[in-house]
């Protein structure tokens, strides 16, 4: 489990999501630190291409607040870029 934006998330709640959208092949959340406040991205790979990827990102972005209760920005990103087998929440936070 992670805590962001004093939530916390665990990977069980990201596969929720991913489930939820049939179009998704390999998913991932980074959390990162902006201007010492939290950021989370919803990285996703794609089965095949669409045509309607802002809709999905609409849908997606949605299911993050229900699920999780956070905002999140979604990224759409090319297959092979996350590894099988890769955490499902990677934590890339650094505390100064």
């Amino acid at each position: 489990m992670t805590k962001v934006r004093g939530l916390l998330i665990h990977p069980g709640q990201v596969d929720e999501i991913a489930s939820r959208h049939p179009m998704i092949g390999r998913y991932q959340v980074l959390v990162t630190r902006l201007e010492h406040k939290d950021e989370m991205t919803f990285r996703v790979e794609l089965k095949e291409e669409i045509s309607h990827i802002e809709t999905l990102k609409g849908e997606i972005e949605r299911s993050i607040r229900d699920v999780m209760k956070l905002r999140g920005d979604i990224e759409f990103v090319p297959k092979g870029t996350i590894p099988e087998g890769a955490k499902k929440i990677v934590d890339q936070r650094i505390w100064e």
